[in-house]
């Protein structure tokens, strides 16, 4: 931010009208990251203004998208449509701010078919990310996070999700763009959410208000970093109460119901066949569920889950742990 701003400031000072245009153009976009909405206004507005006075096609266009892309952060998709109407419909490279607005004017229309169709284009202007080049990385993120969003309005959970880790592996490979991460979890804990799943939902959500919490200790304005903060977790969905189901899953590790059956017959003692017979299930059954607990739970043997399951109530304790003897620790292979 303060790099923007020295940046306007000496085009202001050496009085480079077509500098100054783009200084407040690259300021706004700035500040419409970090959610400082009035203030991204202003500078937009006095850039794009700017840029049509002097006749710069790129920064007019730049400034269109990006302030059409502030519009519709604040609901204003009226005056979202009206800038954008003023645009080229020919589609050109210098055109991706523009076309960043109206792809996200159907993503807010939950238009999925319409964005897909409009990022065809943009796609093809970033190209594969192997190597982060400039501006070619930012457009291959914010691209693939709204290909992500539209997938997942489409309900192809799978491919969605797919597609925003690839997101978060970009940025997080080439330390590009740091500061969008945020909107990617919140994307994705949004895909979770839309399909039905609960905990991974809340687990990207948790992650997401985590580097926004990284974002706004970085801001040195304290109300610029408070708003920030505020703004961003409200956009964050409350998560839904979970099921009893759930909520027993998740205080017991993760164990299913009938994973919790065995665990706590294990403490009393019994082998693999004997609790076959007490739950009239098959012993490859059993040996399948076992693996499976000491996969969750992260223990090496029968005994940690036997202490475990008399730790969370799930069993009496045995007369002695050590019971638990080599012969009746049978092989789960």
């Amino acid at each position: 931010l303060a790099a923007r701003q020295q940046s306007l400031e000496i085009a202001q000072a050496i009085e480079h009208p077509q500098w100054i245009a783009g200084g407040h153009i690259f300021l706004g976009q700035m500040y419409t990251e970090l959610l400082a909405l009035a203030e991204a206004a202003a500078h937009l507005q006095e850039g794009l203004t700017l840029a049509q006075q002097i006749g710069s096609s790129w920064f007019s266009w730049v400034g269109a998208g990006s302030l059409a892309s502030l519009y519709i952060w604040q609901g204003d998709l009226n005056a979202a449509e009206k800038l954008l109407a003023d645009t080229p419909e020919t589609w050109q490279p210098s055109l991706f701010a523009v076309r960043f607005a109206q792809i996200e004017l159907a993503l807010v229309r939950q238009d999925g078919d319409k964005m897909l169709q409009l990022l065809q284009d943009i796609l093809t202007l970033a190209g594969p990310p192997d190597v982060p080049i400039g501006a070619q990385s930012y457009l291959k993120g914010h691209a693939l996070t709204l290909q992500g969003q539209a997938l997942a309005l489409q309900g192809r959970w799978a491919e969605a999700e797919s597609v925003l880790r690839q997101v978060v592996s970009l940025y997080e490979t080439h330390n590009i763009a740091y500061h969008r991460l945020w909107r990617v979890y919140l994307a994705l804990g949004e895909t979770y959410q839309a399909a039905s799943q609960a905990e991974r939902a809340a687990e990207a959500f948790n992650t997401a208000r985590t580097h926004i919490e990284t974002l706004a200790s970085a801001i040195e304005d304290n109300a610029l970093a408070d708003n920030f903060r505020r703004r961003a977790i409200a956009m964050i969905p409350t998560a839904p109460s979970l099921t009893p189901r759930q909520a027993a899953k998740q205080e017991f590790g993760g164990l299913t119901r009938r994973e919790r059956q065995v665990a706590a017959v294990i403490a009393q003692g019994l082998s693999n066949q004997d609790i076959a017979d007490e739950l009239v299930v098959s012993v490859k059954t059993i040996e399948a569920h076992v693996t499976r607990i000491l996969s969750k739970l992260g223990f090496s043997s029968r005994a940690q889950i036997a202490a475990w399951a008399v730790d969370r109530g799930l069993a009496s304790a045995p007369p002695d742990l050590d019971s638990l003897s080599s012969d009746k620790l049978t092989s789960l292979q």
